[in-house]
């Protein structure tokens, strides 16, 4: 099967109504509900449509693309259902293989993706998981997840969250996103990041260490909590809790 024809299915409507109804994601600006957009699919190994399954299956170089949004995998698989309304609409989306989301200047990357639509949960595991927005960059070496209807996104297992030359380290990193109507220019889509367990931060003069932390990407101040070890050469303060300013590094 061509590209052109696998492009052709999913304009006349095969992908594209059963994308129809599904939820939006802020990080990633995808108005799935908005079906002026047509969502267009290629495969280099065709597209597979298994009826009695309900599910449709992009292989090889899958890439899904709608308005700003791509999502890119070796193989995509959609499970839909049929709606009160009668129409088809998609429960489950999976990408398997070199996983990679996009739209304007957010990106995130992993071996797995799987998006449950009723609960607006995108979680992707594999080696090398990594969000990434114009300012930030998190990664995660357990898992990453992506809460739509809550707006936050939670890296487990050695979660780290970097801006410049300043670094966020956690067992857990919770980032809470800003509303659409929120964002503004110069304003990193990410507003606050609370930090649990062997929490460090990193700056270019100083390490600071305690149980649990919070930043704050507006006024770019971390305060950190719980047995604090601030470490600066060969001298170390010990307390129960610090502030540190990121952009000068004083604590």
């Amino acid at each position: 099967m061509s590209r052109r024809f696998q492009r052709r299915l999913a304009l006349i409507g095969l992908f594209g109504a059963l994308w129809a109804g599904s939820a939006t994601a802020q990080l990633f600006n995808l108005d799935a509900r908005n079906t002026k957009v047509p969502l267009e699919i290629q495969a280099d190994d065709g597209i597979e449509w298994r009826r009695e399954e309900q599910t449709f299956i992009a292989r090889g170089n899958a890439e899904a693309v709608q308005g700003e949004v791509s999502v890119k995998a070796d193989m995509l698989t959609a499970v839909y259902r049929q709606a009160a309304n009668g129409r088809n609409e998609i429960m489950r989306l999976e990408a398997v293989g070199k996983v990679r989301i996009r739209s304007a200047g957010d990106s995130a990357e992993g071996d797995k993706g799987v998006y449950d639509l009723d609960q607006g949960l995108l979680i992707m595991t594999g080696r090398l998981l990594v969000l990434t927005t114009p300012s930030d960059r998190i990664t995660a070496r357990d898992s990453l997840e992506y809460w739509d209807k809550r707006l936050i996104a939670v890296a487990r297992g050695n979660a780290q969250a970097a801006r410049g030359d300043n670094r966020l380290a956690a067992d857990v990193l919770t980032a809470h996103l800003r509303p659409e109507g929120e964002k503004a220019a110069g304003k990193s889509a990410i507003k606050r990041i609370d930090a649990k367990g062997n929490v460090l931060v990193s700056t270019p003069r100083e390490i600071l260490r305690g149980s649990e932390g919070v930043y704050d990407l507006d006024s770019e101040t971390a305060r950190i909590t719980g047995g604090v070890k601030i470490t600066r050469g060969g001298s170390q303060m010990n307390g129960d809790h610090a502030t540190v300013d990121m952009r000068t590094g004083v604590s």
